[in-house]
């Protein structure tokens, strides 16, 4: 079946069956339809609290249906995700129906020839997964070490006098797609270390005052600490790129 035709009746209605059984939460949801090219305009037009995840789903089919090929794309594209999954998503308790579902979807899409072979694009689709959350990670690994780089800079390279003004700071970060964001540090072998931290669909801006008439010590205590609560949401604790405050809160934050 060519990616410019549209999906059958029968492999819609097991798209249907599969957001019904296999999905609770409603963000799970809605990262899945995103990342499969579901245009936010188009989401969120149905994305009603009060709207059962399938309801959202039937609504967003039928308008991908309305745009003709670029439409019957995306349906395939939330054909192929839905096959690759594994396993229900987070927050499902009748697991065994949610599997139930997965394995009737795929075996309609196999029968419609939407997926010829649903083990490879399960390993496909994991494989994009994945690489678009590694690039996530190393532009977030980026963004925070530049952050620790600037304010390291202002704190050696800027004179400081008594008296002088203070300024008010605002840190966040700007995101676009559905992937739920995570922080990663170093292990003390030097590798990479994300387990225990947390997914972040959002990330809520750091707002702090710098006094920039402090003495070293006191103004590389603020570096840290506003470093410190850019982290934390994403679980991180320990800052291994930022140099030392000698001051006992920062000693025994490490």
């Amino acid at each position: 079946m060519s990616a410019d035709q549209p999906l059958p009746h029968a492999v819609r209605a097991e798209i249907l069956n599969v957001v019904w059984s296999a999905f609770y939460y409603r963000d799970d949801f809605k990262s899945l339809m995103l990342g499969a090219g579901v245009p936010a305009a188009i989401y969120n037009r149905y994305d009603d609290p009060d709207k059962a995840k399938v309801k959202i789903a039937r609504a967003v089919l039928d308008e991908l249906q309305d745009l003709r090929a670029p439409g019957w794309r995306i349906q395939r594209k939330i054909a192929t995700e839905l096959c690759a999954m594994r396993r229900p998503a987070n927050g499902v308790t009748d697991v065994k129906a949610g599997l139930a579902a997965i394995d009737q979807l795929r075996r309609a899409a196999e029968a419609a020839n939407v997926i010829v072979d649903t083990e490879q694009a399960a390993i496909n689709e994991r494989k994009a997964r994945a690489a678009r959350q590694q690039k996530q990670i190393d532009d977030r690994r980026e963004l925070i070490s530049d952050l620790s780089n600037r304010f390291a800079a202002l704190a050696i390279e800027k004179p400081r006098t008594p008296g002088s003004v203070d300024y008010e700071v605002r840190i966040g970060i700007e995101r676009n797609g559905p992937e739920r964001m995570i922080m990663q540090t170093r292990d003390n072998m030097g590798g990479t270390y994300t387990a225990g931290f947390v997914p972040m669909l959002r990330y809520l801006p750091v707002e702090a005052t710098v006094e920039t008439g402090a003495d070293d010590d006191r103004y590389m205590h603020q570096v840290r600490t506003i470093i410190q609560d850019c982290v934390n949401q994403g679980g991180v604790s320990n800052l291994r790129l930022t140099a030392q405050c000698p001051c006992e809160e920062c000693r025994r934050r490490g």
